[in-house]
């Protein structure tokens, strides 16, 4: 009987030993991490216990909490925009560590910007050094194309003149008044002609031809120019025009 109790206790004391043993193969840390310059908390530092796989990661509040039955000596800390940083532990023991890092500074390469040439500076000087190999008075044959446009407008215009009586019945006209980007005034557009011809020139034949690509004359706002009566006298072209508006010469 004596023998049955001596066995028993001895389990009980191993049982115990043994669970004290677990206990202390355990290590627990927490802590705080913070800005060295703000201190300020930092969320999401990587935390890892050197040498193992064992981590964890700081919350909101910049607290963490480790636990784990991995052996180390040191806590490694790392999070962007901060210096890493390494923290020693006492092992297998709970412990409170709070942790400063110390905030990265990045010092860029010194970037020299130097001034370029224009692309458009480049193609002048090309054709300006090619000036006298394509002049027309050295070539024997050459064709180019040529756009030349015409446009009229009636502009120094005011109230008053809007306000007249003979223009009571005209002014659905002013419906078209436009203004200019570049002045910045007022006026009426009545009358547009473009011409878009090819020029042929070949000197050891003696001929010149013009063949207009695209002729195009018109008039703008036909509607306008009919109630105001616009006359074309004798033959309309590009440089001469002479239009009359109530009797009296533009």
């Amino acid at each position: 009987m004596k023998n049955y109790y001596i066995k028993i206790f001895y389990s009980l004391f191993a049982v115990l030993l043994f669970g004290i043993q677990l206990q202390a193969q355990t290590t627990k840390i927490r802590g705080k991490i913070t800005d060295k310059a703000t201190n300020e908390a930092i969320p999401f530092v990587n935390i890892v216990l050197k040498g193992t796989t064992a981590g964890t990661i700081s919350d909101f509040k910049g607290e963490y909490f480790l636990e784990t039955k991995a052996v180390s000596d040191s806590l490694t800390l790392s999070c962007l925009g901060y210096l890493p940083t390494t923290v020693a532990i006492i092992k297998q023991s709970f412990q409170t560590i709070d942790i400063e890092m110390e905030q990265l500074n990045t010092q860029l390469n010194e970037v020299v910007v130097l001034p370029g040439e224009n692309p458009a500076h480049v193609l002048l000087k090309k054709v300006i050094a090619k000036k006298e190999i394509n002049n027309p008075k050295n070539i024997n044959s050459y064709s180019y194309e040529c756009y030349n446009k015409l446009q009229f407008d009636i502009n120094n215009f005011d109230e008053r003149f809007k306000k007249n009586k003979l223009m009571n019945k005209l002014q659905f006209v002013f419906d078209y008044v436009d203004t200019s980007a570049i002045t910045g005034k007022t006026y009426l557009p009545f009358y547009l002609s473009s011409l878009y011809p090819i020029i042929f020139f070949r000197v050891n034949q003696g001929w010149k031809e013009r063949l207009l690509k695209h002729p195009e004359f018109r008039v703008l706002k036909t509607r306008v120019l009919l109630s105001l009566r616009v006359k074309c006298i004798k033959h309309l072209t590009s440089t001469t025009i002479p239009l009359t508006y109530l009797d009296r010469a533009l």
